[in-house]
């Protein structure tokens, strides 16, 4: 008996968890080679900005990173890599769709 509402306890389904609001953080390493023999490299922080920057001018740069237009951000994280959060939202559903577009943007 007690076995069984343990187990049932922490095997919930999302629709009978307690609502949370969620949001992730996903950053990229970014290696880069300035001639054909020489290692890799990590860039500094203006070359992972001037990255982002090419993968839509037309973001708004803010103090904090180039805002989206879903709430989420795209910025330069410490160690100079680029780095996406999502919005915070209810769902957990929307967090993996706001993930997903971070990463399609990337």
């Amino acid at each position: 008996m007690l076995a069984s509402r343990a187990k049932s306890h922490y095997h919930r389904t999302m629709n009978e968890m307690e609502p949370r609001i969620t949001g992730t953080e996903m950053g990229w390493a970014v290696m880069v080679q300035q001639e054909k023999n020489e290692d890799f490299i990590q860039p500094e922080a203006m070359t992972a900005q001037r990255i982002i920057n090419a993968r839509d001018p037309s973001l708004y740069m803010s103090d904090i990173g180039y805002m989206l237009s879903n709430g989420g951000r795209l910025y330069v994280d410490v160690g100079s890599h680029p780095a996406s959060a999502t919005p915070e939202d209810p769902a957990f559903m929307g967090t993996v769709a706001n993930e997903i577009a971070g990463e399609n943007i990337m």
